[in-house]
């Protein structure tokens, strides 16, 4: 359009009467030509743009946008401003920014473009277990990179909260549920859970066991874990179990020695007895003393038969420790039915 801007002649007004006299004259109109800028936004009506109306020719029109806009509808989705698009982009000073200017010379149409985007809820099962990282706003069809805490301490070295996966509406949508750190497919508002079990510290420990045991001296299975061999000098063996789960355990009864005619025997096993269901923090100790193998003594007042190997009478005594007290042994027969008089353990 053609805006006045001034009257040149015989009046300066936009409106005048002239009176006129001999020799005339001339009176002149000057106009300036505007252009009208347009403001839209794709999606239609989304946001509220300022700046639309007629600009001189030249001139740079401010205009500006919303950055966000909340879908009223729905929860957890909103709009996100894209930058401003026209006809010839030089026009526009900073396309990419919320408020810029543009260069008018022509009428033209500015629009400015929004992108969905959804909102990611992070949450734990059980509710505050660890802390969770990646919750927030998503552009659609963007990967969220989420993470938690792989385990979370109750008690320290007793008791803690262990990482299980993770879980959601469409699980299609996690990369890998059971990893600690993943990403998640955003095309709508949606709440990750990151899931937890509680564990407990079960420790398999020994007493009397020195440098010279050797080979296995316990073995333990746990249904999530599998069977294990513990051998010597694996002490102590830690390991969490899930609540609730079963250990069963044995230790051995007797452990080798490098010490030629010794071995450790089991005397006693503190702790709770196998199996355990675990409810707690659980500490069993396998208790061992080296005693010797076996004592062959003669003995002129027992009838028994000339060894093939070393000759003349004998008896054989196997030592084998009482479990309720570490002192005394009971004494097993080599050439059972046959008395043991003026017996003594030496040593």
């Amino acid at each position: 359009q053609y805006v006045w801007t001034s009257t040149s002649g015989l009046s300066g007004a936009q409106s005048d009467t002239i009176v006129v006299a001999s020799g005339g004259g001339t009176v002149t109109g000057n106009y300036k030509t505007q252009y009208y800028l347009a403001l839209v936004s794709d999606p239609f009506g989304v946001g509220v743009q300022t700046g639309e109306g007629w600009y001189d020719e030249g001139d740079s029109a401010n205009i500006s946008t919303d950055e966000f806009v909340d879908d009223d509808l729905t929860d957890g989705e909103r709009y996100r401003f894209d930058g401003w698009t026209t006809a010839d982009m030089t026009e526009i000073a900073d396309s990419t920014a919320v408020s810029t200017t543009v260069y008018m010379d022509q009428a033209k149409i500015v629009t400015a473009n929004y992108l969905i985007q959804y909102y990611l809820a992070l949450d734990s099962d059980p509710s505050a277990v660890g802390t969770q990282t990646g919750e927030g706003w998503y552009d659609d069809g963007a990967l969220a990179d989420v993470s938690t805490d792989d385990n979370v301490d109750i008690v320290a070295g007793e008791s803690r909260y262990h990482f299980t996966g993770w879980t959601t509406g469409d699980m299609t949508e996690i990369d890998d549920a059971t990893a600690v750190s993943t990403t998640v497919y955003m095309d709508k508002a949606k709440t990750v859970t990151a899931n937890y079990v509680t564990q407990y510290r079960v420790t398999f420990e020994q007493t009397g066991l020195n440098g010279t045991a050797t080979g296995t001296v316990a073995t333990y299975e746990v249904d999530s874990l599998g069977p294990a061999t513990l051998e010597f000098p694996d002490f102590p063996e830690g390991l969490w179990v899930d609540e609730g789960e079963i250990v069963t355990y044995a230790y051995e009864i007797l452990v080798a020695s490098t010490t030629p005619g010794y071995q450790f025997w089991l005397s006693s096993v503190t702790g709770p007895a196998s199996p355990i269901t675990v409810d707690g923090a659980v500490s069993i100790t396998g208790n061992y003393t080296e005693l010797p193998k076996s004592a062959v003594t003669t003995s002129s007042l027992c009838p028994f038969d000339v060894d093939p190997v070393i000759g003349g009478q004998q008896f054989r005594l196997i030592f084998t420790q009482d479990p309720t007290n570490v002192s005394p042994f009971k004494l097993t027969a080599s050439n059972p039915g046959q008395f043991y008089y003026n017996v003594f353990y030496i040593g």
